[in-house]
């Protein structure tokens, strides 16, 4: 999972993705996001920029601190939504 501060992509990971993204080209991807608030459209974007010969697929996770109770939950059905087992 990964935090968002304020509205943009943590400072660590963007230095992580700067920093490793090459490495990410060609791999499959799939993004999944904590936020207290905040929506998670600029976060998606910058993963996007930053592993830009990368593919993501199925939709972004976005598990909001109002259903930390549920996480679990909400990963697995994430994880099944992503047909993993089809690759």
């Amino acid at each position: 999972m990964h935090a968002i501060v304020v509205h943009r992509m943590s400072t660590p990971m963007q230095s992580f993705l700067n920093a490793h993204g090459e490495k990410l080209s060609g791999k499959r991807l799939a993004l999944a996001v904590t936020s207290s608030s905040s929506g998670i459209s600029s976060v998606v974007e910058d993963a996007h920029r930053l592993c830009a010969n990368s593919t993501f697929f199925g939709e972004a996770l976005w598990v909001r601190a109002s259903q930390a109770d549920n996480a679990e939950d909400m990963v697995k059905e994430w994880i099944e939504s992503l047909n993993l087992s089809n690759l």
